[in-house]
């Protein structure tokens, strides 16, 4: 049995460091630590379910829940029939978390600091780019089999 509480972790980090190495967990270490600590941070359930289908929680799963590493979103123009899109990415944050030298702790500590901010998108999410579909094309034809969207829309040649 461990106490896994990160606030404890942080302040025993060179400790954990070694009892980590000896896979106290039986090599789950990182999986049961992050997540633990992330439901009782107050983990959203719908991010608890990610975490689960993911098999752990670390900061690249929160670019996953909040969207894709590059996103487009499509919606139809107010006054036209055409569509338009935008090209969304994940920026991210500086979490301040001081390193430890053990890089679970480390993590954990960016996963809990995503956990405080997952309700606010906007400061993770920016637009790379909005553009407009020709008329009669609709996004089901820009996102076939075999079609590479990123060069319809002009962001690779």
């Amino acid at each position: 049995m461990e106490q896994v509480n990160f606030d404890h972790l942080r302040s025993h980090a060179d400790g954990y460091k070694t009892k980590f190495d000896k896979k106290v967990f039986g090599g789950n270490e990182f999986r049961v630590i992050a997540i633990v600590n992330a439901i009782s941070e107050g983990a959203p359930s719908y991010a608890v379910r990610a975490f689960e289908f993911h098999d752990h929680y670390c900061p690249g799963v929160t670019s996953g829940i909040i969207m894709d590493a590059s996103t487009i979103v499509y919606r139809k123009k107010k006054d036209s029939k055409n569509w338009e899109g935008i090209v969304l990415a994940f920026k991210w944050a500086d979490t301040r978390c001081p390193e430890t030298g053990n890089g679970v702790v480390d993590k954990v500590c960016a996963d809990l600091w995503y956990v405080k901010h997952m309700e606010t998108p906007e400061d993770f999410v920016s637009v790379v780019k909005s553009f407009e579909l020709p008329e009669g094309a609709s996004p089901k034809d820009w996102a076939g089999p075999g079609v590479n969207y990123m060069e319809k829309i002009g962001m690779v040649r």
